[in-house]
């Protein structure tokens, strides 16, 4: 899982287990669902793949490519682009900036809103609980 600072018990997690392109990712309250579970694939030079335990050919995903603050992050089928590889910077204490390839844009959880359903976007990079992660390996 991807727990964000915010509260541990909150995870980045594809909405209602879809993984059809365009799906949306956003914070929701850790229930060990597969909707919940990544895998973490080195791509080299210090860039990741992200991809669904719901389907390891969804990435997440910079929506339209672009990386602009307040772009969406998606499920996509992965395609090698810039906006499906990330870099993991240490943030300290065991949490990662998850930072695009495409810009020096940060993943961000919306507004520092903890509430399931929340929005996970790009953003302006700062140092904030919001763009802080960490990768928690699941035990089933």
């Amino acid at each position: 899982t991807i727990q964000s600072a915010l509260n541990n018990n909150k995870v980045i997690s594809a909405v209602s287990n879809n993984v059809q392109n365009g799906t949306n990712v956003v914070l929701n309250t850790n229930t060990n669902n597969n909707s919940q579970k990544w895998y973490v694939t080195s791509l080299g030079d210090g860039y990741y793949k992200i991809t669904s335990a719901l389907n390891d050919n969804m990435s997440l995903d910079v929506y339209g490519g672009t990386a602009d603050a307040g772009t969406n992050i998606q499920l996509y089928q992965y395609h090698d682009s810039d906006g499906q590889k990330w870099l993991l910077k240490d943030a300290g204490d065991g949490y990662y900036y998850i930072i695009s390839k495409g810009s020096n844009y940060q993943v961000d959880v919306y507004n520092n809103e903890t509430a399931d359903g929340t929005n996970v976007q790009l953003w302006n990079p700062g140092q904030g609980n919001n763009q802080k992660f960490k990768f928690v390996k699941s035990e089933t």
